[in-house]
């Protein structure tokens, strides 16, 4: 991928009729494949779930309290959801998870995905 040799239409000379993926119209790019052609959504949801239950699970394995697919309303009234919530009993603390993998477009990504999601999650209360 990093040598710009993965088999998408984007690339000049990879494909003999334009660089339009098969399925959505969209410029075919390594980013569209991976992470937004509705083509590959159930691929993506399965490997976000199999994520998911792992640490889930890993957590469950520690003794904390595990919720997974937890459902908010953010302050301006839409649904939100949020994948694993872990409760310390014995702290009283809590942890909000909700691993999202992306398709890297600059060097600040994580910072940017994390930024979207304190956005999200500061402004909604749970059902």
């Amino acid at each position: 991928m990093i040598a710009n040799v993965a088999p998408v239409r984007g690339i000049p000379g990879r494909s003999l009729d334009g660089s339009r993926c098969r399925h959505c119209n969209e410029t075919e790019t390594l980013t569209l494949v991976l992470g937004y052609c509705a083509h590959g959504a159930l691929m993506r949801h399965s490997r976000h779930n199999v994520i998911r239950k792992m640490i889930a699970d890993a957590a469950q394995q520690k003794k904390y309290k595990v919720e997974e697919e937890m459902t908010c309303i953010a302050q301006g009234g839409s649904i939100r959801r949020f994948d694993i919530l872990i409760i310390d009993e014995r702290t009283q603390k809590a942890w909000m998870i909700d691993p999202t993998i992306r398709f890297e477009t600059c060097k600040d990504q994580g910072a940017k995905v994390q930024q979207e999601k304190d956005d999200m999650t500061d402004h909604a209360s749970h059902i």
